[in-house]
């Protein structure tokens, strides 16, 4: 661990009232980014790069190489144990008959596919579909609009380079990393046989070998787990002139999916359909009805649907009545076979998958029955089910680029299956978590290879998908193909930005998440300390600002923030400084400075001033009187050689203001004098240099600003009554961000009412000690006027029975 390598506290923690409890250790000589990661060891004179290891999809919408229009994405990696076999290439002429359904192809048949050795990575095409009822008729737009528009050169609301984004307003992108051919159509074999009766004719069909073509782009199975990583962004306002018959308006409750993967749709040849009778794939060997003659291996060839006990067909135990099952396997087709990945309209993330249900039979450990239920101690399937679950409101909408990451640690067992621990990390921290996930179990359908090419094995990104919604066939559509699982659970879309996608074969851990966190964020402009304060090595250098300051913050650092204000009144002269924290310090603090006044003729006038605010206090001021005109004075104001005393640990921000409370002679002159953020390592209380602010960005306004009322507290009721304020508590300051506010204990919601002419908090946070930990969701209510002052009003999404922390960010 090397806790004590370096002279600063390299452990810290806190409590956070969540319901995620995760505690992780590792290395802290790794610094911000790990060593591995790096693309060259200069450090500042190269550059740094995202984890590659076991990355087997990278999109990024910004790379040319992966797209220059939005048409297409192909990925940016290819995995190291992909298979394409023979290497000559395959060939295939029934990718219509299925590809019609989400747009990848537009006629039903009459279509060669040639995939070559050069297909080695992923590619996602944007999803539509089809109207075509006959064999080669090219099909016309389906039944929903899909809009997607390529944006390019997007910046953050901060000027941050985002660089091209993908704005979906219903539209999203689905593609195949694997094609099933492990039940492949025999082949016809004709053969000539001549006697002394004459010649004889006859055709037989043999068996083909399964692992003769192979198209595997990803891994299927994920014993080491596995990592779904993407940049988003949920808002798209930028998307303007984008309208349609959009699967989020009839599908309400689908809204939001970002990320899916599993069998795009179920067997669109399930049903014998009137259209499809006498119908065949293109070798004239299987047919397209299950009613159809099914060919008969004539030679010993495969044992067609007994390839595993997750395989697609469990058939002898399955085709029973649903009340009568006693299944011990996964017989259906959809469960752990359909995973889904989605934000609620109120700002919840979380998953949705199809999975069985049933119960666990209830055995001792000698096999005997306990409560009348004994089955060999198997969990007995009753039938396919959908299953969800969501974190609290955490996402932000509006200009807010998002860092998602979900990963899956498989460490136990679940019915048989394997399961683990699924984590979703928002900006690098964990913000829902699922214990005993029973892992994906990707497979094929219950069909012939020829008749579902590219419908298992799918990743859609920026929605779900549609299963069989748009699905077409010879003279259909089938009637019967409308209402199932997949497209009643997870035809939605999400509506937003996205900019890259990256997915690994194992669950990345916590340094690796954040080491990529960091090496984007400058780009989308995110900065997060994790709820925390920022640990950072004081030997590393990270040359380009990634994401923070080079201040180094320690791990016990207290941010404070001083409004010094100088009031300057005649009578000779009188110049009252006041100067006030934005919350209590637990120390005695003395702040020392010199101030500058300007005048019209002679040497400018230089007062020394003291302010001592003790602890549990806000507040201190000092009196000067000069034996001088106030005519004289001008408007050039400064404060300079300004020293904090009584706490070293202290990283501190000034605002200055002054009022003059007579007009001045001569024309306001405003003076920059710079940040008073510092940090000095000076363990002497007693030294004169101890915590020196100097230099920066901090301003200095010449005005006549005056004090505003604050409104904050607890109501029980979802709406304001104007007679509620006044039990509200106030607070009067010029002003109210980056400042802290604590909601009093008792149920009700969060109410914050502050003036419309002050500057308004970008967010809100559950801390007391700057724009850190969680986000506080809050809705912008209507405005209310009390005493002919119009004012915003805030409040909290959900009611809350403790005390609250807000920071108002800036």
């Amino acid at each position: 661990m090397g806790i004590n390598s370096y002279y600063f506290n390299n452990i810290d923690g806190r409590l956070i009232d969540v319901d995620n409890y995760d505690f992780w250790l590792s290395a802290d000589n790794q610094g911000q980014l790990l060593e591995y990661a790096k693309t060259n060891v200069d450090g500042c004179s190269g550059k740094f790069d995202v984890v590659t290891d076991n990355l087997v999809l990278w999109l990024d919408v910004n790379n040319s190489n992966t797209t220059t229009n939005g048409n297409s994405l192909t990925s940016l990696k290819q995995w190291k144990n992909l298979t394409i076999q023979p290497q000559s290439g395959i060939t295939l002429c029934d990718f219509g008959l299925t590809g019609v359904d989400n747009g990848r192809y537009n006629q039903l048949s009459g279509l060669t596919v040639n995939i070559t050795s050069a297909d080695t990575k992923i590619i996602l095409y944007p999803v539509t579909g089809y109207t075509t009822t006959s064999a080669t008729t090219i099909g016309t737009k389906g039944k929903y609009d899909y809009p997607i528009a390529f944006v390019e050169d997007v910046a953050t609301k901060d000027i941050c380079t985002v660089g091209n984004t993908l704005c979906l307003n219903g539209g999203f992108y689905q593609g195949y990393f694997k094609l099933d051919f492990e039940d492949p159509n025999p082949k016809k074999i004709t053969g000539t046989t001549t006697n002394d009766c004459g010649t004889t004719t006859k055709t037989d069909l043999v068996n083909v070998d399964r692992d003769a073509t192979k198209y595997d782009l990803i891994p299927t199975n994920f014993d080491g787990g596995w990592t779904m990583e993407t940049w988003l962004k949920w808002d798209n306002s930028s998307c303007s002139g984008l309208t349609g018959n959009v699967l989020n308006n009839t599908f309400t409750a689908n809204t939001g999916f970002f990320f899916y993967i599993g069998t795009r749709a179920e067997n669109k040849f399930w049903d014998a359909f009137s259209g499809e009778t006498n119908l065949y794939t293109c070798d004239g060997v299987v047919p397209l009805s299950p009613e159809g003659s099914q060919p008969v291996i004539t030679t010993a060839g495969q044992d067609w649907f007994s390839k595993s006990s997750f395989g697609r067909s469990c058939k002898q135990v399955c085709e029973t009545p649903a009340e009568t099952i006693t299944a011990t396997t996964y017989c259906d087709q959809l469960s752990e076979n359909a995973l889904g990945f989605r934000i609620t309209p109120d700002g919840r993330i979380g998953y949705r998958k199809m999975t069985v249900s049933g119960f666990e039979y209830f055995c001792d450990d000698n096999g005997n029955k306990v409560n009348d239920n004994c089955v060999n101690s198997k969990f007995k399937i009753t039938g396919t089910t959908m299953e969800e679950g969501y974190s609290e409101p955490i996402i932000l909408t509006g200009d807010n680029w998002t860092h998602i990451v979900v990963t899956y640690s498989q460490n136990t067992i679940k019915h048989g299956l394997p399961a683990g621990t699924l984590r979703f990390w928002v900006n690098g921290r964990v913000v829902y978590r699922v214990d005993d996930f029973i892992g994906l179990q990707l497979r094929a359908l219950d069909e012939w290879s020829s008749k579902q090419l590219g419908v298992p094995y799918n990743i859609s990104w920026g929605g779900g998908t549609q299963g069989l919604l748009e699905s077409q066939t010879f003279g259909g559509p089938d009637t019967k193909d409308q209402g199932l699982d997949l497209a009643t659970n997870f035809a939605g879309t999400f509506d937003g930005e996205l900019s890259q996608l990256r997915f690994y074969d194992k669950a990345l851990n916590l340094m690796e998440i954040r080491n990529n966190l960091y090496i984007d964020c400058s780009r989308y402009c995110v900065e997060e300390t994790y709820g925390g304060s920022l640990i950072k090595q004081p030997s590393l250098d990270y040359c380009d600002d990634i994401c923070s300051s080079n201040t180094l913050i320690y791990t016990n650092s207290v941010g404070i923030i001083l409004d010094l204000t100088a009031y300057i009144r005649p009578g000779s002269i009188e110049i009252e400084h006041i100067g006030v924290l934005r919350k209590p310090h637990s120390t005695d603090l003395t702040f020392d400075f010199k101030n500058t006044l300007g005048v019209l003729s002679g040497s400018s006038i230089i007062i020394d001033g003291s302010i001592f605010i003790p602890s549990g206090s806000i507040s201190g001021s000092c009196m000067t009187v000069l034996n001088d005109n106030y005519n004289r004075l001008t408007s050039d104001y400064t404060i300079h050689d300004f020293i904090v005393s009584g706490d070293d640990n202290i990283k501190m921000e000034r605002n200055d203001d002054v009022v003059y409370e007579m007009p001045l002679n001569t024309p306001n002159n405003i003076i920059n004098t710079g940040t008073t953020n510092n940090n000095n390592n000076n363990t002497n209380t007693g030294s004169t240099n101890n915590n020196i602010v100097s230099g920066g960005n901090n301003t200095v306004s010449v005005n006549s600003t005056t004090n505003k009322t604050i409104y904050y507290g607890k109501l029980v009721t979802t709406s304001l009554n104007i007679n509620d304020i006044d039990t509200l508590s106030n607070k009067t300051t010029k002003q109210i961000v980056n400042s802290y506010l604590e909601l009093n204990d008792m149920y009700g919601y969060g109410y914050i009412l502050i003036p419309d002419t002050m500057e308004q908090p970008s967010m809100f946070r559950n801390s007391n000690e700057g724009c850190l930990g969680f986000a506080v969701p809050t809705i912008l209510m209507p405005d209310v006027v009390l005493n002919n002052i119009t004012y915003k009003v805030y409040r909290t999404f959900v009611a809350t029975h403790s005390n609250v922390d807000l920071w108002l960010c800036k």
